[in-house]
Order: structure tokens, then sequence, then C-alpha cells
């Protein structure tokens, strides 16, 4: 077990001991398993282990939790001749409980509970490795039992649904479970703090011979674990730093590194993340990490009277930081040349601002618009919500066979004539009631009339299904990339894409993305869906990104803003749930430890949040840091320029 604070080198130093089991122990690329819980963090960890492609076919298999759960389950379901399966992403697993809720309602269950506790109550008994009959309560157990069934029917998983599975299959196919403890002897398991109960019995089951076996103690895995209990921030996803202390005693024998030089932060970054975290009760790091990089001997805690104000002077701050270069700032007023820093030599990818809701972005981003400064904003919805993009991802799935009632139901409200609210839940009640497929109820309902459905209703079922089908043929066998390019050419997507250039870009991006994968359509879109707000950061473009805390983990930026530093934000308080005081302490160090020269805390005295405008107080956590390494600032409004009267000049 490696305990590693930020920016101690997690990934260089897991990377490196992979590098040595392979040149001085001579072990095999290809039986080495490292798993991540990003793709960026797995992309980057096999650039850097690159050089080991020279001179051997073999190579480590770097994978995230979901990735490799899912390669598990397809194989499996290859093995057994089963249906191959698709992955629901977030957006579509809300969609389907919401179905099963109606489902369970129409079969005279009464539900009273609110979706979102439903949603949740689903989720949690996943993560637990729960089978619906073991849900203690009535109304969640009869929505998931329905929800299960109908993802088993259209042969589609979800997130928890990928781990879920693959446990049950482990833990009931010995012979499996086998085949891969012998395929990987050295298994790497990155951010350990981050694992839920399901990765938790996951690596246990990969790393922890069967001790009925005489050879058990030849059969033992050997795990490499590293992370930071301090940066423990999933909570809601059922991370647990109970399996990271548990470390020692799951594997006995297993030796603690603690890793505390910090090879990225200023040392008053340090000391101020130090004073966030040393009251977070034993998750605490035994020892403090340090970095001996000098830097400004405070951070900039700027209160202002509104959100507004806040967007306005983490924009202005910014153009100070890099000279004054958005809209001519000089010339109109909008900075003073006086407040330009002396090393102002700065690029837009060098500021990250960051908050605690993705509500807050919507101010900053319409500020930094105004003022002419390029951003980016790291989060998945902000790439599926542009008009079209979902859409279109649905269409490439009905046409290529990896469709659920989900992506109909987009379609059937975005593609106009569409087939009707009622004849889809005609349709929809025939599938279930045949325990069809959607591939196999598509396939019959353009042939053969649909029992139980008005004739104009078929008609209308036929033309819309119609829509996907008649591009089977066409695209079967095609390279992904082309399968794309075809269907958005042969569609209203074409025009749609021309007409709006943000979803334009974006399927642009879809193109380019797709060229790795070649003719599988399957692992094309399980990358699409497992992608995390993390994985939409682009770090070769020049822009401000804007980001949750939660989204920069694993990132790093000279300056770091982080917005809403008050009560109610940072530590986050929502109506109705508790608030797992320590949890959000362990995000506001994350946030702050992403900063490698200049951290700046803002705040508004005043902001308006769902409609109502709230007096605000900062937050507790800022109390905590000593008064000598703040530097406070209130904001003052800054007069504008008198406006002097031109006089035109003569020539002579």
């Amino acid at each position: 077990m490696i305990v590693a604070g930020p920016g101690t080198g997690k990934t260089l130093t897991l990377t490196h001991r992979i590098a040595w089991l392979v040149m001085h122990r001579l072990v095999s690329p290809d039986r080495i398993l490292a798993i991540t819980f990003t793709n960026k963090a797995a992309q980057e960890m096999t650039q850097r282990l690159g050089f080991l492609k020279s001179g051997t076919k073999y190579f480590p298999k770097v994978t995230t939790f979901h990735s490799f759960c899912f390669e598990v389950l397809s194989e499996y379901l290859f093995n057994t001749k089963k249906e191959t399966i698709s992955i629901l992403d977030d957006d579509d697993r809300k969609l389907m409980i919401k179905e099963a809720i109606k489902r369970a309602e129409k079969a005279g269950i009464k539900i009273e509970q609110k979706e979102d506790r439903i949603i949740s109550g689903i989720t949690t008994a996943r993560q637990l490795l729960k089978y619906p009959e073991q849900v203690e309560d009535d109304e969640t157990r009869a929505v998931y039992t329905l929800y299960s069934d109908m993802m088993e029917k259209q042969g589609s998983v979800d997130f928890e649904d990928i781990i879920f599975k693959t446990v049950k299959i482990f833990e009931e196919e010995s012979q499996i479970l086998d085949m891969y403890r012998e395929k990987f002897l050295h298994v790497f398991i990155d951010e350990y703090q981050d694992v839920n109960y399901g990765q938790y019995m996951l690596v246990k089951l990969l790393c922890t011979p069967d001790s009925s076996h005489e050879e058990a103690e030849e059969k033992k895995v050997s795990i490499c674990a590293i992370g930071d209990p301090d940066q423990s921030i999933y909570g809601f996803r059922g991370s647990d730093t109970v399996f990271f202390k548990s470390f020692e005693t799951d594997f006995p024998g297993a030796r603690v590194i603690n890793l505390v030089k910090n090879y990225r932060s200023a040392d008053t970054i340090l000391d101020v993340s130090y004073q966030i975290i040393r009251d977070c009760g034993e998750t605490v790091s035994k020892e403090r990490i340090f970095s001996g990089i000098e830097g400004k001997k405070t951070i900039r805690i700027i209160e202002l009277p509104t959100e507004r104000a806040e967007a306005k002077k983490i924009a202005q701050t910014i153009e100070n930081m890099i000279g004054g270069t958005g809209y001519h700032a000089k010339d109109t007023g909008w900075i003073n040349e006086d407040d330009i820093t002396q090393e102002a030599e700065k690029s837009f990818s060098d500021f990250a601002v960051l908050y605690r809701t993705g509500a807050q972005a919507k101010i900053i981003s319409e500020t930094l618009m105004k003022y002419g400064i390029p951003f980016q904003t790291v989060s998945r919805e902000s790439i599926f919500s542009k008009k079209g993009v979902n859409e279109f991802i649905s269409f490439f799935k009905l046409a290529t066979g990896f469709g659920a009632f989900t992506d109909l139901e987009r379609l059937s409200k975005f593609l106009k004539p569409g087939p009707g609210k009622a004849a889809l839940n005609a349709f929809k009640e025939w599938i279930l009631k045949n325990d069809f497929t959607l591939n196999e109820a598509m396939d019959k309902a353009v042939r053969f009339p649909i029992k139980g459905i008005k004739r104009d209703s078929q008609k209308k079922v036929f033309g819309f299904l119609n829509n996907f089908i008649k591009h089977k043929n066409e695209i079967d066998n095609k390279p992904v990339k082309q399968v794309l390019f075809h269907l958005a050419e042969n569609s209203a997507f074409s025009d749609i894409f021309d007409e709006n250039s943000e979803a334009g870009e974006i399927y642009t991006d879809l193109l380019m993305f797709s060229r790795k994968f070649e003719k599988s359509v399957k692992e094309f879109l399980s990358a699409l869906a497992l992608q995390s707000d993390t994985d939409a950061y682009d770090e070769n473009v020049e822009k401000v990104s804007l980001m949750t805390m939660h989204a920069s983990k694993g990132l790093e930026f000279p300056v770091v803003f982080i917005a809403g530093c008050e009560e109610g934000y940072i530590p986050y308080m929502r109506e109705g749930a508790e608030t797992n005081i320590n949890e959000e302490r362990r995000l506001f160090y994350v946030g702050i430890t992403r900063a490698k020269e200049e951290v700046l805390l803002t705040s508004a005295k005043k902001r308006r949040i769902f409609g109502k405008l709230i007096d605000r107080e900062p937050s507790r956590f800022i109390k905590d840091i000593e008064e000598d390494l703040k530097s406070m600032e209130e904001h003052k409004a800054r007069k504008k320029k008198k406006e002097t009267s031109q006089v035109q000049l003569k020539l002579f």
C-alpha cells in the first residue's frame, strides 16, 4: 500500500513499479493489470509506459474498473451465447427507472417516495451487491425488481450493474475467476480510497487465492494499491475509507509506504490545505506533505456583493494575470493597468475555476464569454446536453442494434413525424408482454402486424422504425467513423450539425474519437458511456477550465479559483439531506491542492438560489485557515472613468 498525498507523483510511482517488474523481475507485461477510475488516468499511465512496447507484442492491461468489468461481462455473454449488452448512462438510467415507477403504479403499487430517493435506493443496493429481494424498503424493492427485469430483457446494464454482475460471475463461476487470477499475476489499483463495496469485493476476489486449493500460496496474486484517504470524495458513489484502512488486514504481510514530498504546489498552498484537513478525524495522513517550493505567502480571499460581481471579479483577475488582452481591456477601463501583475506571463489554460455545483457555472461562463475570455466547461453533461448530440447517439445505437427503450423515447420526441406517445407506449407494452428484445421487436414490427395496436398507430410505428432499419444493411461491417458519417449525412442531423456550431464541433470530436475503435461499435459505445466529467477535460486548448471540484480530481493548474466559498455550498447542504462534513472538507482540500502557484477563494454576500435572493455567510472552512496565511479582500466598486470631451485637432 502506497499512501500518497496530492502532487506526490502517484502515477509516476505506479508506472515505475510496473516498469521495474518488467525490466528487472522479467515479468511478462501481459501478466500485469492496472486499474484506475478515469479514462484520462488510464491514458496517462499508458502513455508513460509506452517505452515497454518496443521489442515486444505484449503490454500491461491498463483500464478502468468499469471498462475491465464490461470486458469480462461481454466475454462471458459471448461464451454463453447470450445476447450482447449495451450500457445506459445516467440520463438513460433515470428514464428507465421512471418507466419502472410508472409500471409499478400501474400494477397497483403505491409509490409515495420522490423519484430521486427511489433512484438513490436502487443505486445504493447495487453498490452493496444486493438483489431486489434483499432490499428492505417495499417501494424501492418493487421498482428495483421491475427495473432489473426491463434491463435484462433489453440487454442493458447501468454503471453499478457492470460491477455487480462481474462480482457475481466471479463468485459463482470459479473457473472464470481462476482464469483471470492466472492471467494477471500483478494487480495495481489507483485511487484506492475511492473504492466502494462492489469494487472492493472485485479486488479481493482477483487478488485473494482460494484457500481450498493446495497450491493456494502459489496462486497468490501480488497487489499494489495507491491512494490518499484525505482525498476520499465519492461517498455518493458508495466509496468508504474503511476499505483503505483494512488493506493490511485484507492482505497480510503488506508493506505500507508513505509519499510525503509534493512536486506541485507552493508550501503556502500545502500549509493552507493542511489546516483544512487536520480536523477531519482519523482519515488525516500520518505525515504532513511538503514541497520546499517558495511562492506567495498568503492566499487571496475575496468577498463580493453578489454572484455576478463574483464572476466579474474572476474574469477581471484573469485579465490582470495575463496582461489584459481581452477586448482591449486596458483601453476600455475594464481593468487598470496598475492592477496587471508583474509576472503577467500566464495563458488562459493556466487557470481553473472550481465550484461545488454545476449550476454555478452558468453565470461564470456567461461573464467570461461577455468579456471575450475563452473557456471550456469540463463536464460530460456540457457535451451531451447540446441540441442534437444525445439524440444522434441514440440514432446511432438504434441503427447499429445497441438501442434501448430510452433511445426510442428520446428520438420520438425529436424526429418528426414521430409515432406519438400512445403508439409508442402500445409498442413497448407489446414488447414487454412477449419478452422480446428491442432488436427482435423492431424486426417483427416492420414485417408483421402488431397485435393489439390500431392500424394507424402501426403505420406510425412502422415509419418511425424504418428510419433505423433502412440504414442497417448500408452500414454493416463498416468502420465506426464511416457509420457515424453515413448516419449524419443521410438524416436530419446533417442540417442540425450545420446550423448549430457547438453540436457540429462535438460531432467532429466524435468522428475523431471513433477512429481508435475500427469496426467495434460496442467498444466505441461503451467508451462513450463510461466517460467521466474529468475525461471531458482537454489539456491541449488555450482556454480557462470551469469544473466542479469533483471533476478536478487528478488535474493541476498554476492558478485555481474556488467560487462560492459559502455555507450551503462549501460545505454543501441540501434540504432534507444529511451532510457529511468530513467528506466536504476533503473535497475542499482536493480543490485547493489542484493549485501549483496561487489559490483564490471567492464568495458572495447575497446569491440568487431557486429565484430567491439569499444572504450568505463565508464557509466555516475558511475560518480554519490561520490569519497570517490569508489575504482578505472586500469588493470596492470602481468608479468609471469620466469621458473626456473630444476636440477635433486642426491639421495646420
